[in-house]
């Protein structure tokens, strides 16, 4: 589902822990995940393939930078049975 309400890509829990580690973000309590500034430069672009095409987020844009302190802009949420696994947000 593509809402532009949301200001961060979620999806499952598995799947974004998987990704958060590939860049070396860490999960803070409050569940959001961050790492280094010094890092930024290394994220990857992340693509997601819907009805065949591919949608490509650059890596750059997975950032949210404020200060010293940088966010990944994706997080876990996983859904009920039936309801759509991911949520494209405004980094999207």
């Amino acid at each position: 589902i593509v809402d532009s309400g949301t200001s961060l890509i979620t999806g499952p829990s598995t799947a974004i822990a998987h990704i958060a580690h590939s860049v070396g973000a860490k999960r803070g309590f409050t569940g959001q995940y961050t790492f280094h500034c010094s890092r930024v430069g290394d994220v990857p672009d992340l693509e997601f393939k819907i009805d065949g095409k591919v949608w490509t987020v650059p890596g750059e844009d997975l950032v949210i930078q404020a200060g010293d302190t940088c966010l990944f802009a994706l997080m876990a949420m996983d859904m009920p049975h039936g309801a759509p696994k991911w949520i494209l947000g405004d980094v999207f």
